[in-house]
Formats: C-alpha cells, structure tokens, sequence
C-alpha cells in the first residue's frame, strides 16, 4: 500500500505554538492549441491576451517550455502523473484505451487525499469508459466534457450528441462553451474558498472547431462535424476572437481571487498542451502541432505565486509539462516516494531562482500506425529522427532549426541518437517502438 508523507503540525494549545498557513491553493490553466507566441508578452501585439500578459508581469515567464508530447493526451497524461506519457503506453492520440497510469501517483488523487479540493472545468480527453473518467481519476467535481471538443455553440460532441456534463451526468446548456468554462471556474473558486483548492481549468480553445461568440452552430444532432466545416478558410479573426475569449475568462477568474483575498495563497500555472494546428504564432520557431520542430512542443508557460515568485520575471531554464504534478506535490507539502516522477520540481527555480540540474528531454511520438517522431534536447542541442536521418541543431545560435550540424558534429549526433535508443527502450519495450526507429 502507498503511504503519502504528509507534513502535519498539531497545535499545543498548552505550549503556545500557532497553526501553520494552510497550503496554497493550485491553479493550472492549459489551453490548447496555442502557439508559443500568441500572447502579447511573448510578442504577440494583437492585444487579445491582457490576462496572459498579467499572469507574466506578475508572476515568471518561461521562454524554453517544452509540452511532453506535440499532440494533447499525451501531455494531458504526462501532467496528471509527472510521468512521460510512453512509460505507460500513451504514444499518440488513444483517446478510447485504458491508459493504466500509475493510478495511485495520479496528481488529483493524491491532492484530494490530502486534503485538497479537487475540480476539473473544460476539457478531459484522458478516457472516456469506466475507470477513466475525471471522477474516477481523483476529482470531487467536474464541468466539463470528455473528449476531444465540443461545438462551442450548441455544445454537441464529433457524433452529434449533447457533451456537456456536471460531474457524471450530461446537461444541457445555452452557452457559449468558453463562456460556460469560465462561468464553471470561477464557481469552483467560490464554492471552495474556505479550504485549500486544486482546480485543472483546461480550456477548449483554441481548438477547433473554430467558432467566436454568435457565429451559428458546424454540427447537427446526430451527425457530428463536417472536417470541412471545422477548417473555414478564413479563419484568423476566429481564433483571435476565441483566443480572447479564454483571455477574459482568466481575468474573471483572476479577479475573483483577488475579490476573495486568495491571491497571495495561490499557486497559478499557465500553459498549452502543444504548439497551434493552423492559425496560432510560433515566431521565430517552426513547425505545427503534431510536429517535433520546436514550434510543435515549445508552448508558452507561466507560473505566478504573488510573493512567492517574483514578479516579472524571465526564465531561460528548459522545463516540461511533467515537471508540474511534482511541482505541485512539494508546494502542497506532500513526499512522495522518490523514483515516481520523470518530472523535477519546479518551486525552487521559479521561488528562489535556483537552477534545475542538467537533464536531457525526449519526445517521442506516434504521428500514424506506422510513423513514429523522435527527439531529444541536451543542453542546447537538439537531435531530431526524420526518416532515415537524424538531424542535429544548436538551438542557442538557432531556435528555428534552420542549420543541421549531424554532419558537422557527427560524434555528437551518434551520442544522441544513442541516447535517445535506450530511452526509447526503457519506455517503450512492450511496443517494440525503438525497432521501429531503427535507432540501433
């Protein structure tokens, strides 16, 4: 049986001592499908993100954040668990497999366990049967919906069925989707403010399919999406708009921490879950989600902690999605037992500013049935496995990948490429994926 260490300070009356500060509350906001440079503080002058654009000016921003996987699930598994996604079998979009996890290391689970408050709003796409589900996953409440997207009109899923859901019952709504996450986050907050909170606000946008406030519904009862409806070919006033909206619902809820003096007791952290499908920015950077260049795993990321992390901060530490559920583990007190986690805590270097220990990241990624990507960054350089060629690049004097150096450096290409192999076995043994690489 797993027992969690939970600091625990009894109060003596007798002796004088006074109770501890309860532990923070923990926010984590992910968007989806949003480019590395779609916010105004990462260059973007559209003027469409002034929360965002708070969040960093109050809190730290990362400029080297890596989503563990170019596609959603992945990641959203790597978050929950700390882990990468391919140590349990998640190599791609398997949106109807039992993913088994480590169940008992879930990050919500262990959160409520302790204590916490525990509420999903927006998007899970982590399972849809039994024994997958957010209620089933460590979550006392979710609003929200199960699978890919949802019309953001009239709130149908990709078989034309009413998604939305108050914990394990589908309901209908008239709502705009983004508004109705919003509205769902900020109830959470208020509904828990007397104890400490974790609430996953994962935002639909700006995924598609793409649809601002009053544009008329892409789907029918009972017959899902046309993909042609789903990709306009005019779609940039669209995303600007759905990005905006997600915006001001951050603001909402930004204020309403504020409102109830929770500000200072809450730990916030902002980021995508892989880089834009089509409209989204990733200046200077290349590369699509789905895609291993830079511009489909380097996503924007914020963490703010009002005077815990220094405001206005820029930090160029190369961090990853699965870094976060051990983050959270340590602000809330809670120590686990050592080995569980691929991901490092991130509290000291955002708190303190203390570098993280040198590490190599790797990605690896089942783009269809039979082609996988592969990539690993060490230091500033980055390998990256194309079909029948490996391809080096120094992302210090070339973030847009621009200039393959394999034939320049080759000794250093054939470390990572080995280096890269045995990851790829240790993760991946029963899938045979490091065959499939011909990385030997």
């Amino acid at each position: 049986m797993l027992r969690i260490a939970i600091i625990t300070v009894l109060v003596c009356a007798a002796c004088g001592e006074q109770p501890p500060s309860r532990p923070p509350n923990i926010v984590l906001i992910l968007a989806d499908d949003m480019g590395w440079s779609d916010a105004g503080c990462y260059g973007n002058d559209s003027g469409a993100t002034p929360a965002i654009d708070r969040l960093a000016r109050d809190g730290l921003r990362f400029t080297q954040f890596y989503a563990s996987s170019p596609v959603c699930m992945p990641t959203r598994f790597s978050l929950m668990t700390g882990r990468y996604p391919n140590r349990d079998g998640v190599n791609g979009l398997v949106q109807n497999q039992f993913v088994p996890g480590i169940m008992r290391y879930w990050l919500a689970r262990l959160l409520r366990d302790a204590g916490y408050a525990t509420g999903l709003v927006g998007k899970w796409h982590l399972g849809l049967h039994a024994g997958m589900r957010p209620w089933e996953r460590g979550f006392d409440t979710f609003r929200g919906f199960l699978g890919a997207n949802l019309d953001y009109v009239n709130l149908l899923d990709w078989q034309g069925r009413p998604g939305w859901m108050r914990d394990q019952q589908v309901v209908q709504e008239s709502d705009y989707l983004t508004h109705l996450i919003n509205r769902s986050a900020v109830e959470f907050v208020e509904q828990h403010r007397d104890r400490p909170f974790f609430l996953f606000l994962s935002h639909a946008a700006v995924h598609a399919p793409y649809q601002a406030p009053g544009d008329a519904p892409m789907r029918e009862p009972g017959q899902g999406t046309l993909r042609a409806a789903e990709m306009p070919t005019d779609i940039g006033p669209t995303y600007a708009a759905m990005l905006a909206e997600m915006d001001r619902g951050i603001g909402e809820l930004l204020d309403t921490l504020e409102r109830l003096d929770l500000s200072d007791d809450t730990l916030i952290v902002f980021l995508s879950d892989n880089g834009p499908r089509r409209m989204g920015s990733t200046a200077p950077l290349q590369g699509l989600k789905g895609s291993i260049w830079e511009g489909g795993i380097r996503v924007p990321a914020i963490a703010c902690w009002p005077g815990r992390i220094p405001a206005g901060e820029v930090s160029d530490a190369v961090a990853v999605s699965h870094d976060l559920a051990p983050t959270f583990l340590e602000a809330a007190g809670i120590v686990t037992p050592d080995g569980q986690f691929d991901g490092a805590s991130l509290l000291d270097l955002v708190t303190e500013g203390r570098p993280l220990a040198s590490r190599p990241l790797f990605w690896l990624y089942r783009h269809t049935k039979n082609e996988l990507r592969a990539a690993m960054r060490e230091g500033d350089w980055k390998l990256i496995i194309a079909p029948g060629r490996a391809m080096l690049f120094d992302l210090a004097d070339d973030p847009a990948e621009t200039h393959d150096l394999a034939g320049e450096h080759p000794e250093r290409a054939a470390e990572m490429l080995s280096a890269l192999s045995r990851w790829a076995a240790t993760v991946a043994s029963t899938d045979d994926l490091p065959r499939q690489l011909d990385l030997h």
